[in-house]
């Protein structure tokens, strides 16, 4: 099955329960192949729903997500895919979406990503 959004191919999409202050890692392909991490982390001192990230080497970005993580109800995530790298010869993209559901329940990370144009 192929799935497409716009002139993107999906290559996955998935949810998993998050907890504030954990991070979460994500490869595709093999542990040599890309790696993300996602760090939750709760800092007053930043806005809600604030974010930046570091490109560790070719195959390795981390995400530093603030205040995603909140006890009231909510969410956030990325307006539209963002470009993050380059997996098998094609463009990366990302798209990521925190939903919070109240005191007590673990928050739904949602992510997708994309391949986009061939890179040379």
């Amino acid at each position: 099955m192929k799935r497409k959004v716009g002139n993107l191919e999906v290559l996955i999409t998935e949810s998993i329960l998050v907890e504030a202050d954990q991070s979460v890692e994500i490869y595709l392909g093999d542990l040599n192949d890309f790696k993300s991490t996602f760090n939750f982390i709760t800092d007053p001192s930043k806005p809600a729903y604030s974010n930046d990230s570091a490109l560790v080497d070719e195959q390795t970005i981390v995400f530093n997500l603030y205040n995603f993580i909140q006890s009231q109800t909510g969410n956030g995530g990325s307006q539209y895919p963002m470009e993050v790298g380059v997996y098998q010869d094609r463009v990366l993209y990302l798209s990521i979406l925190v939903n919070n559901f109240g005191f007590g329940v673990q928050p739904l990370f949602s992510y997708t990503y994309y391949l986009g144009e061939k890179r040379d």
